[in-house]
């Protein structure tokens, strides 16, 4: 076991090297930044909007009070999470499946949980909502196992957080539902229990409120914290679990409720019958007036039409409160995504991105199709047991049993982790993290069986061979089954070749099992030395072999870490950070266009306005950009920054779609063609040069004819990732993204009417403007 504990430590610790010594310029340092604006006397709602979760901006809070204006705070509490989480998983795994499993599953969670470019900078909230899905669920097991009660306070507290922290977390909570159902149903759990296990589950769900109901009450937010959906759903929950519990113990009880109800109330009189008749048809009519005064419809169906308008403007409501659907509105964000982006692209990038978890993905499904197999195989036996007699030694009967139960739990964890990455139309690297966490439990499973049964790890090698090759050749197809196998290019020069090098331990291990087996019955050696050498041998493999890029990664990411402290490499948004800093003083203010709001960190400045940052602007409706940016310019207008920054970074839609450019510029001197980047990677041509304001007025629509023409062109490109799209589509498309640029123009003549670009020649990749002396 501290074997294990030692070989975890180490990507563990260096990923830990990599986030401390790594910052973040978007979302961690707009959390960071928001915490600080928040300590400093602002109001959340009013002047900041944030776009961080409860519990992720409760966090950089305590971080930011701690430790400093600094990602330093959070990140310290987001290891403190990973190692408890880490820890109560090894200590669970251990208990159900013995230290070889355990061991191994800490090991992967460690390695992939800290691998880059997944674990990204620190401070990421999927982090946080992994460290408290482990904990959770970790915290039920134990209860199960036989441990204290108290692990149900600490399962509902950590529960809870999992949705402030991000909305996906409710997997592991399906989960667990889905597993106590079955729990229920199968009479493991009594009803007796069942009550007293909700209620302390219950209570923990309060405490762990409490921290976030401090942090709303101390902002004046509390009326919108109780209307989130954690604590919302306990309403209608405790509503159904009462009826559930009425309707169960009519049920169950029919005899005795007749008897001692039912019957007493024969001797009721029956003028008390009319009388309790009379008034509900009283209070009927009157609940039937109030609703005709309320929708003033004189029409005879104005009672059933208004109670279900109603019924449903409340459900409606209460949906997008309970889980924030914008899908349910034009201008959401899911829907302006899902606007811009397209589902080959959206495949190319989750299958691109699973391949770097081949061999989690290949152990948690080898985990589920043995675990499904013995189940198929148990109940063609009439319920039998099949757990091998050895294996029961390794506990209690009643853990016995749970270690094949609680597989259900882990598969639908590992399963929901799997879908909800599609169902944002854009992938980011974190989306991928929360995976490994439910794999590592599965893995534990596989290893399990496979201590006793070693001939099982040519199953779970076969499942990293399948998953490989079904990652690398399948393609999306447009009729049924709707998946091809691709074409040749997709795997690149030399794949079977390189694939082939990685089949050849497989045959050694099996060779050497043989061999070994045979001279340990000859000797009379023990059969676990034999096993834990097969062990080592394809763990090596697993270590080296599949995870080769990962390791590259590491090794690279370090390398620029130890460039950096050597003063070697300096990122340039640092560097326009510490200019700032240096020539302005704390109060003048300043605004960073785009999706870059480290240089806000970076130079410890702050912004006059409440939306600080946006990266989504290319996916919202022209109408509520158009909204936005007028309430933007008379913020600015009343308290200008003394420097605006345009950081040329926008990370969505995938770089299809011109820059909103805060000061056009010209392609050559001609006044022809204007300079249009989709990103800051793309150099800025010889001979540009800054348009004047006469200018953008006098061409306004040939600017906008062109950004049109250019969304157009790089939407029908051949090369474009995921294919180019329909004609019709991209002009959709296109005449959407002029009228959205439109709607930026008057934060455009605002910037070139106050402002004047620090740097005359226009090559830089960041731009930056100086407040104009007489403003």
């Amino acid at each position: 076991m501290l074997v294990a504990v030692g070989i975890a430590l180490v990507p563990f610790v260096y990923g830990k090297y990599l986030e401390f010594n790594n910052k973040d310029p978007f979302d961690g340092s707009m959390n960071i930044y928001a915490a600080r604006c928040l300590l400093n006397g602002q109001k959340l709602g009013t002047d900041i909007y944030v776009a961080a979760r409860p519990a992720t901006l409760l966090v950089n809070i305590m971080g930011v009070a701690l430790f400093g204006y600094s990602e330093l705070g959070p990140k310290l509490i987001q290891m403190v999470l990973q190692i408890a989480a880490l820890g109560l998983m090894l200590y669970t795994l251990r208990r159900l499946y013995g230290n070889l499993p355990a061991g191994v599953a800490l090991i992967l969670a460690a390695f992939y949980l800290s691998c880059p470019p997944y674990a990204k900078n620190g401070n990421v909230k999927e982090q946080y909502m992994i460290s408290c899905m482990v904990i959770s669920v970790c915290s039920l097991l134990l209860y199960l196992s036989g441990s204290s009660r108290l692990w149900l306070i600490v399962c509902g507290a950590t529960a809870v957080n999992i949705y402030f922290f991000k909305p996906t977390g409710v997997s592991a909570i399906i989960a667990a539902l889905v597993f106590l159902v079955l729990l229920r149903i199968q009479g493991v759990w009594s009803g007796r229990r069942m009550v007293r296990d909700i209620l302390l589950m219950a209570a923990g769900v309060v405490l762990g409120s409490l921290p976030l109901a401090g942090m709303f009450l101390w902002q004046n937010q509390f009326l919108r914290f109780f209307k989130s959906f954690p604590l919302f759903a306990i309403k209608p929950l405790l509503a159904i679990t009462i009826i559930g519990m009425f309707i169960y113990g009519i049920v169950r009880y029919r005899l005795s409720l007749y008897q001692r109800m039912i019957r007493p109330l024969r001797g009721v009189r029956w003028s008390i019958w009319a009388g309790g008749g009379i008034a509900l048809i009283l209070m009927y009519i009157g609940c039937v007036i109030c609703l005709y005064i309320k929708y003033h419809d004189t029409s005879f169906n104005f009672i059933g039409e208004a109670v279900w308008a109603r019924c449903l403007g409340w459900i409606r409501h209460q949906l997008h409160l309970a889980f924030q659907l914008d899908i349910l509105k034009k201008s959401g964000y899911l829907a302006g995504s899902r606007s811009v982006a397209d589902f080959q692209r959206l495949w190319n990038d989750v299958f691109h991105y699973y391949r770097s978890f081949v061999v989690p993905i290949g152990l948690s499904l080898a985990a589920i199709v043995w675990w499904l197999g013995a189940l198929i195989k148990k109940c063609s036996r009439k319920g039998r047991d099949n757990v091998p007699a050895s294996q029961d030694t390794a506990g209690s009967s009643g853990i016995a049993d749970l270690r094949e139960r609680v597989v259900l739990l882990f598969a639908v964890w590992w399963i929901l982790d799997m879908l909800f990455i599609w169902i944002s139309p854009r992938s980011y690297v974190q989306y991928f993290l929360p995976l490994n966490a439910s794999a590592a439990m599965l893995t534990a499973y596989v290893l399990y069986h496979c201590r006793n049964r070693p001939m099982g790890f040519i199953g779970v090698f076969i499942a990293w061979v399948g998953v490989e090759l079904f990652l690398r050749w399948i393609i999306p197809a447009e009729s049924f089954p709707y998946i091809a196998w691709g074409p040749s290019e997709l795997a690149g020069e030399g794949y079977w070749n390189n694939l082939a090098g990685l089949c050849w331990p497989l045959p050694v291990a099996i060779v050497l099992y043989l061999l070994l087996t045979g001279i340990g019955k000859v000797y009379r050696i023990n059969l676990r030395t034999v096993q834990l050498i097969m062990i080592v041998i394809l763990g090596s493999f697993w270590a080296w072999g599949w995870n080769e890029d990962n390791i590259t990664k590491f090794k690279e990411e370090i390398e620029k870490v130890k460039k950096t402290n050597n003063g070697d490499e300096r990122l340039f948004w640092e560097q326009i950070g510490d200019f700032i800093k240096t020539n302005s003083a704390p109060g003048d203010g300043l605004f960073v266009w785009g999706w870059m709001p480290g240089i806000y960190v970076q130079a410890q400045r702050y912004c006059p306005a409440n939306y600080v940052a946006d990266a989504n602007l290319h996916t919202e409706m022209p109408w509520v950009l158009r909204r936005r940016i007028q309430r933007l310019v008379e913020q600015l207008k009343l308290n200008p920054p003394k420097y605006i920054v345009d950081p040329q970074f926008w990370m969505y839609p995938y770089y299809t779609n011109a820059l909103f450019d805060l000061w056009p510029r010209w392609l050559n001197r001609q006044r022809i063609q204007f300079d249009l980047r989709m990103d800051q990677r793309y150099p800025i041509q010889p001979g540009v040069t800054y348009c004047t304001l006469e200018e953008v007025d006098t061409y306004q629509e040939h600017l906008l004819r062109q950004i049109e023409q250019f969304t157009f062109m790089v939407l029908t490109r051949p090369q474009r990732a995921g294919g180019a799209l329909p004609e019709e589509t991209a002009k959709r498309l296109a005449r959407r993204e002029k009228v959205r640029y439109e709607a930026v123009l008057p934060l455009v003549r605002f910037v070139m009417k106050n402002y004047e670009p620090v740097v005359d020649n226009a090559e830089n990749v960041i731009f930056i403007f100086e407040r104009k002396m007489d403003l």
